[in-house]
């Protein structure tokens, strides 16, 4: 329970994180070396033909939470609170999926009253039945319906810090990996002579 607790804890903090305005700017956390995933000098049509499902924020990321304890611990967490989401209120759902099939059946057997008045005195007795019912578990759809815009909440929150923290990587791989231009302009002068060549020619 006091883990349950601690985990909620964080899930509160973070949904208070997110009525800011705005987000963090990308923190200097990043790693002294490049990122394994960065690291690949295939050409960009094999690596993307062998690894068709590659996302570079959640390799980025993944890298980096096994390096941060923190990111871990949070990683953590949020993989408990998913797990156990079901568990928590799968009593309650069990109860409520009893009440309506019930509630169904006995609007079934209720229309298959010949006499119109007390199949209306009938059906109003569901009614009201069911109207109780709503209000004892009020406060069970309450707090469900509340854990289902925490949940929402913390996916944003989850999506944006991992953009956010790759976003650091990512310009650090940009500033310090830019590959030489001279391959470049020494393939652009080869074009340029072939080009002048085959003009040359084509006058003669």
């Amino acid at each position: 329970m006091n883990k349950l607790l601690s985990v909620c804890a964080v899930v509160l903090l973070l949904s208070a994180s997110s009525c800011g305005d705005r987000l963090p700017k990308p923190k200097a956390e990043t790693p002294t070396h490049t990122p394994k995933v960065l690291k690949n000098d295939e050409p960009s049509y094999t690596r993307f033909s062998k690894r068709s499902s590659s996302d570079l924020v959640d390799e980025l990321y993944s890298e980096m939470v096994e390096k941060n304890p923190q990111l871990k611990k949070l990683e953590g967490n949020i993989q408990m609170l998913n797990e156990g989401r079901t568990d928590s209120a799968a009593a309650f759902n069990n109860y409520a999926e009893k009440n309506s099939t019930y509630y169904a059946a006995a609007n079934s057997h209720a229309g298959q009253i010949i006499d119109s008045v007390l199949r209306k005195k009938v059906k109003d007795m569901i009614v009201s039945s069911v109207s109780d019912y709503n209000a004892i578990t009020a406060k069970h759809d309450a707090l469900l319906n509340i854990i289902d815009a925490k949940s929402t909440s913390l996916k944003d929150l989850h999506v944006a810090l991992k953009i956010v923290k790759t976003l650091a990587v990512i310009h650090k791989y940009q500033t310090e990996d830019l590959p030489s231009i001279m391959p470049i302009e020494h393939y652009l002068q080869q074009q340029n002579e072939a080009i002048k060549q085959a003009d040359m020619m084509l006058k003669k």
